[in-house]
């Protein structure tokens, strides 16, 4: 059949979008919530927990140094 026939259905196109009702009830914490004490504390679950951070540092900012000795500190100032 060809593309402008009569008997086939013309195409719609719909956008989706999200309904404000739906929008009060998102109860997952955005990124801008999230601390560097919350991580360092272990509260934070991956993808940005405090193992994901340090190969974060490792491999894009190569400098885990900074976060070793943050934890170093930490761990010697409990004992």
């Amino acid at each position: 059949m060809a593309r402008n026939s009569p008997s086939m259905p013309r195409s719609r196109t719909f956008v989706a979008t999200l309904h404000p009702l739906a929008a009060r009830f998102n109860f997952e914490p955005h990124l801008s919530d999230v601390t560097l004490a919350s991580i360092l504390t272990g509260n934070t679950c991956a993808p940005i927990s405090l193992s994901d951070f340090e190969k974060y540092l490792t491999f894009v900012e190569y400098s885990v140094e900074n976060l070793q000795f943050l934890v170093w500190f930490q761990v010697s100032s409990m004992i």
